[in-house]
């Protein structure tokens, strides 16, 4: 987690060691192992599965609203795979998309 911390704030200009990075999560990591039952984090799950949802729609969206504007070749984001791909391979779009998202559960958390 410290390195993927850290090449994403040197991206940024903020230059921190890698050790620093493991101090900074070192006492978020400690607070995480001290939870002895798993119900206090429901709210938590809950939360993910509402961040899994709201990003399923904004997939949709796009995906559809640039499908009822292919005339106006006005790509951006996802629309634009979805556009190319055509009508044969949008259950591999959709598959690899959900992929991509089901993950949202333990970023969050």
């Amino acid at each position: 987690m410290s390195q993927n911390l850290k090449q994403v704030f040197d991206a940024s200009g903020a230059v921190l060691g890698e050790q620093v990075w493991v101090g900074i999560l070192l006492p978020m990591i400690i607070l995480l192992c001290w939870i002895r039952n798993l119900d206090t984090l429901v709210p938590l799950a809950i939360v993910a599965n509402l961040c899994l949802f709201f990003g399923l729609g904004v997939i949709l969206y796009h995906v559809f609203y640039l499908f009822a504007e292919k005339e106006a070749r006005i790509y951006s984001g996802c629309g634009v795979v979805a556009a190319s791909i055509g009508g044969t391979a949008l259950p591999a779009f959709f598959g690899n998309a959900l992929y991509s998202y089901e993950g949202i559960g333990m970023v969050c958390l």
